[in-house]
């Protein structure tokens, strides 16, 4: 179809279910009209999941420990000037999408190189998973962990679990995020 059938049919039904003050039939609308264009984009989508890694069918069950992790300094800075911004003012007004804002906020969690520039501003398009350059996920001393609260555990744990003869697999939710794990 044309772009203005499919803003018509998808995106402006489920833009607006998406903002804080939708009214209940319109996140309705939205969840309806996001599972038909789910099923119609499926087949095009190549995705690796988790049940598709055949390692993972052949390790021991999982053993699962929940860590918490500080913000590195950079982390943090960047989260309080978010929640500061005016896109998080536009989702309190109900003017803009909370899934964007989230998924800003979880980004800034997981390393700070997900949303900044090589110079420390935030990317003007903060949901973007473009490809970036290798400098942009080192900070001053060249450190990839130095950014990154969960890089920092990481830095730790995983030599004693190499020690003890444990094998692990890490996931994530961007292309980008294994860019810097892969360096790390």
């Amino acid at each position: 179809g044309t772009l203005p059938a499919f803003e018509a049919e998808f995106a402006v039904p489920i833009k607006r279910g998406g903002y804080s003050n939708a009214s209940p039939m319109q996140v309705q609308l939205a969840y309806r009209c996001s599972l038909v264009l789910r099923d119609l984009i499926n087949p095009y989508l190549l995705r690796r999941q988790k049940k598709d890694v055949k390692e993972v069918n052949r390790m021991p069950g999982k053993t699962e420990q929940v860590l918490f992790c500080r913000l590195s300094p950079k982390q943090r800075r960047m989260y309080e000037e978010f929640l500061r911004s005016d896109e998080v003012m536009g989702v309190m007004r109900g003017s803009a999408n909370l899934l964007g804002a989230v998924t800003t906020l979880r980004k800034i969690c997981n390393h700070a190189s997900l949303v900044a520039n090589a110079d420390g501003s935030m990317h003007p398009s903060l949901n973007d998973d473009s490809s970036s350059s290798d400098e942009e996920f080192y900070d001053e001393d060249g450190a990839i962990a130095d950014q990154s609260g969960k890089l920092q555990v990481l830095s730790k744990i995983l030599p004693l679990w190499k020690q003890q003869g444990h094998k692990v697999i890490i996931f994530t939710q961007w292309r980008k995020m294994l860019d810097i794990i892969e360096r790390f």
